[in-house]
């Protein structure tokens, strides 16, 4: 018989845009890779960007993960990251 899954672990991060000029009201994140109390738990969080939120690990990895891709020199595909994930 298996024990309880580990509990995910949160971090207060504050995520930005990337591109400053850029006027984006909110940020979204979710998931079901969240485990509380030993219950594998559905979780959405709609972020302010440049405000401190505690969010899960495995969503601060989700954010880290978005690129906008797009033609560098000579035409070559490049991945520029969507946001700035700082932790605080």
């Amino acid at each position: 018989m298996a024990g309880k899954p580990k509990d995910t672990e949160f971090k207060t991060v504050i995520v930005t845009p990337r591109n400053p000029d850029e006027d984006i009201p909110s940020i979204y994140a979710g998931g079901n890779d969240v485990v509380i109390n030993g219950k594998r738990t559905l979780k959405h969080y709609r972020i302010k960007p440049g405000e401190p939120v505690e969010l899960p690990v495995t969503f601060i990895e989700q954010l880290k993960r978005r690129h906008y891709v797009g033609k560098g020199k000579n035409d070559e595909m490049t991945r520029l990251p969507m946001y700035v994930v700082e932790e605080v």
